[in-house]
């Protein structure tokens, strides 16, 4: 689990829908100044350089972030979207903002911020974006233990983002008990799961377990290929759980684009409320 580094696929197609997923239940979530706790399982370093040798090894953010920045004619969310990006990352284009960034820019001065990561580069990094920030605590511990350790919040709303690498088969299992034991802990908080598609099966045991739990929720994907399992990630998806009432109109306005932009005719999506 320590050897995965997010900076070698910072920016990719698998970036942006999570991070718009994550900007838009934000958006709605922030928009008043109530408490709120944001939980980031998996952190990473925060910020990534695409021009340094890890991005430009296999250049993912091409099929990305590079994408939105060259489209025409943005509907209006993802411009909005891609404004926030570029306004986190100093309106330099060879950096890409981490989901910490995204939240930190979000969340009102009310609200708080706990961030868990493993691997010892990305945590002195993370620790070195977030210092002076009073709202925020960067921890190097345990994402899954982190979360069980704080829910139920003291302020009653929370927004978790669960994104694993899914290096090891494990983190299928840890991600749908860890789930199970947060919401039988806290069931009104927001959860946010990303996951990779890679092998169809394993994407629909997991949809199994997670649809079995009986919280409402909904998913969505977005692939730039035709699955093809084992020979890479096709694309990726988002589960969302107890979701804000208009995401699924969003995304259902969203998606199609995304797909076309990101992919042209290659590119495909789902959503699906349960």
């Amino acid at each position: 689990m320590l050897s995965y580094r997010h900076s070698f696929h910072a920016g990719n197609h698998a970036d942006i829908l999570k991070h718009l997923t994550l900007y838009l239940v934000a958006g709605y979530l922030t928009r008043k100044d109530k408490p709120l706790v944001y939980v980031d399982t998996h952190a990473g370093a925060g910020m990534y350089q695409l021009n340094q040798k890890h991005s430009q090894q296999n250049k993912e953010y091409l099929t990305g972030i590079q994408k939105l920045y060259d489209a025409e004619n943005l509907p209006p969310m993802i411009s909005d979207f891609v404004a926030l990006i570029r306004s986190v990352s100093d309106q330099h284009e060879h950096l890409y903002p981490g989901s910490p960034m995204i939240a930190q820019a979000m969340l009102t001065a009310g609200q708080r911020m706990m961030l868990h990561e493993l691997h010892p580069t990305d945590l002195h990094q993370l620790k070195q974006l977030m210092e002076g920030d009073r709202r925020i605590r960067v921890l190097g511990t345990d994402g899954y233990q982190g979360l069980i350790s704080i829910v139920p919040p003291k302020e009653r709303r929370a927004l978790v983002l669960i994104d694993p690498p899914y290096e090891i088969k494990r983190d299928y299992d840890l991600v749908c008990s860890t789930l199970e034991k947060a919401c039988k802990r806290f069931g009104s908080g927001v959860y946010l799961l990303w996951y990779p598609i890679v092998d169809r099966q394993r994407i629909d045991a997991l949809h199994g377990k997670i649809t079995r739990m009986g919280v409402p929720g909904l998913y969505a994907e977005l692939s730039i290929e035709a699955d093809q399992s084992g020979y890479g990630m096709t694309g990726s998806g988002m589960i969302v759980l107890n979701p804000p009432y208009v995401l699924e109109q969003q995304l259902q306005t969203l998606l199609p684009w995304l797909a076309s932009t990101l992919a042209g005719t290659s590119g495909s999506y789902q959503l699906k409320a349960f």
